[in-house]
């Protein structure tokens, strides 16, 4: 299958797609090779009145007709909805989901790419998981190490690695076995489709949390840093709610230092558990 991907108008490629959705089922199509657009808009048309009682003009219950953009980046995006009243949030969620679930058809070099990184991941974390010998961030017995507990000792280590480097280097790691090993994590271009392989890790591993190590900051027209920054550790759980903690800092820089000078605030306080948007949920922790 060939797909013919767009640059919206801020340059993303994308997958523009029609979702028609009949009791609850959704059904994909976009413009084929063959496609001009007269015969792509007349197909859209004719699925269109598929959907709608010859003579009333009101969509019925569980039917609706969405304008998708499927996002190289791993994302995707509704733009127009055609539905009863009341269905819309069902159906953009059934439109999303199924957009993303052929992604992988769409993006076949990217996904070779994310499925190698679980691959890889998945046998670092078993192989830790495993060997005794290394050192586990383990509870006394019977308890059971919570974030608030972990996320403080993090975030020191993580400044001082800030100090070290001059820039933060973010980091990414499974909890299993209540042990866990923080490793580099180079986020591509298409970070919610990595994002997706980092929940498939944690399902194959039956992790129950993942640590993310991440930076924030704002940048001027000509791409320099400006301002504060914020050093962030998230703590993710199976059900997708985070626990987080963190740091604001500035960087200066002196004429007879070659690195910049980074100046710490006083600590976030540990934020309680919301809900994040970044790595799906991977389900409720059952050990082996």
């Amino acid at each position: 299958m060939t797909y013919r991907t767009e640059k919206d108008d801020n340059g993303d490629e994308a997958l523009y797609l029609t979702a028609i959705i009949h009791q609850n089922i959704v059904d994909l199509d976009w413009a084929h090779e063959e496609d001009d657009a007269e015969t792509y808009g007349q197909r859209c048309r004719a699925r269109f009145k598929t959907l709608l009682d010859e003579g009333d003009p009101s969509f019925p219950p569980q039917n609706a007709v969405l304008t998708v953009r499927l996002y190289r980046r791993g994302d995707a995006m509704v733009s127009n909805v055609a539905c009863a009243d009341g269905y819309q949030k069902q159906a953009i969620r059934l439109a999303e989901e199924a957009a993303l679930g052929i992604y992988d058809e769409v993006y076949p070099d990217v996904a070779q790419m994310a499925r190698a990184f679980v691959e890889e991941n998945v046998e670092n974390v078993k192989r830790f998981a495993a060997d005794d010998r290394l050192p586990h961030l383990a509870a006394k017995v019977g308890e059971q190490l919570a974030a608030e507990q972990f996320l403080p000792h993090l975030l020191n280590s993580a400044k001082s690695d800030l100090q070290k480097a001059g820039a933060v280097v973010q980091k990414i790691g499974w909890r299993v076995n209540q042990g866990m090993v923080l490793s580099p994590f180079r986020i591509p271009y298409e970070k919610r489709r990595f994002f997706r392989a980092v929940a498939e890790v944690s399902r194959r591993v039956n992790a129950d949390a993942i640590v993310y190590v991440c930076d924030g900051y704002e940048l001027s027209p000509n791409g320099e840093r400006t301002g504060a920054e914020t050093l962030v550790i998230m703590w993710i759980n199976p059900d997708g709610t985070c626990v987080s903690k963190g740091v604001i800092y500035t960087r200066r820089k002196h004429p007879q230092i070659e690195s910049d000078i980074i100046a710490f605030s006083a600590d976030l306080a540990v934020v309680p558990e919301s809900k994040q948007s970044l790595v799906p949920a991977w389900g409720s922790y059952k050990p082996n």
